[in-house]
C-alpha cells in the first residue's frame, strides 16, 4: 500500500528583481522555514527546506493545516511575494528526514501545480493530484485560487496586522501593539472582508480533510 501525502513547493515571485537583497531574503526564508518545521512537527513528513535558492519544499501529512503552513510562510516573508504548488499523491522512494533526495506522483503533481502557480500573476497557489478524481482537483484547486485572490485585494496595512490576528489577539490588542485606535483595526478588518475569508478557510480545511481522506481511504482498501 502507497502512503498519500502532501507535496508543497514555494518559489519567490520575480525573484530576479529583488537584487542585492536576494542573498537576504534567502536567509530570511530559511529561517522562516526553520519555524515551520517546529510548529508544525507533528504533521511535518520531510522537513521544509530551500531547494533551488529561491525554491523551498517540504512533505506533509494529509492531515495539516496545509492552509496555516503557507499562511505563515507568505505573512512572514511579506512584502515578497510567493507562489505555491501543492500535490497530493503517493511516493516511489522512502520517506527522507528533509525534503529532497525524493521522488514520486506527489511531487509530480507539485512541480506541475507550481508551474499552474505560475502562470498566475503574483502570489498564486494551484493543487495538482494524480490520485484524486479531475472534479475533486478542480474543487480544491478553486477554493486555494480564491483565497489567493483575496489576499491580493489586501492593503499593506491590513497584512501588517495578520500575523497578530493568526496569533488570536483581540482588536483591543492589536491597537496597542501597532499604536493604532481599535476602531481602526476594525475598519481594516471589515475592508478585508476577514470574518468571511476565515469562514472561507474554515470550509477549505474540512474539504481538505474530507478528500485527502476518502483517498486514504481507499489506498487501504
Amino acid at each position: 500500500m502507497n502512503t498519500l501525502y502532501v507535496g508543497v513547493i514555494g518559489d519567490i515571485v520575480d525573484s530576479r528583481k529583488l537584487g542585492n537583497n536576494r542573498s537576504e531574503v534567502q536567509v530570511k526564508m530559511e529561517d522562516i522555514l526553520t519555524k515551520i518545521n517546529v510548529k508544525y512537527s507533528n504533521f511535518v513528513v520531510s522537513k521544509f527546506l530551500i531547494t533551488l535558492g529561491d525554491e523551498c519544499q517540504g512533505l506533509l501529512l494529509p492531515s495539516a493545516p496545509i492552509y496555516d503552513v503557507i499562511c505563515d510562510i507568505v505573512d512572514q516573508l511579506h512584502p515578497v511575494q510567493l507562489r505555491f504548488g501543492l500535490g497530493f499523491g503517493p511516493l516511489n522512494t522512502s520517506v527522507k528526514d528533509n525534503a529532497l533526495g525524493m521522488d514520486g506522483p506527489v511531487f509530480y503533481s507539485a512541480r506541475e501545480a507550481i508551474r499552474t502557480a505560475s502562470n498566475r500573476p503574483g502570489h498564486a497557489i494551484a493543487f495538482k493530484s494524480s490520485v484524486m478524481d479531475d472534479f475533486d482537483v478542480i474543487k480544491v484547486d478553486a477554493l486555494f485560487q480564491s483565497l489567493s485572490v483575496i489576499r491580493k485585494l489586501w492593503t499593506d496595512k491590513f497584512i501588517k496586522v495578520l500575523p497578530l490576528l493568526r496569533e488570536g489577539l483581540k482588536q483591543k490588542e492589536i491597537a496597542l501593539k501597532i499604536g493604532i485606535r481599535q476602531p481602526s483595526v476594525s475598519k481594516l478588518l471589515n475592508n478585508a472582508c476577514w470574518g468571511e475569508v476565515l469562514e472561507l478557510q474554515e470550509k477549505t480545511s474540512l474539504l481538505l480533510k474530507n478528500s485527502f481522506q476518502k483517498y486514504v481511504n481507499q489506498q487501504g482498501e
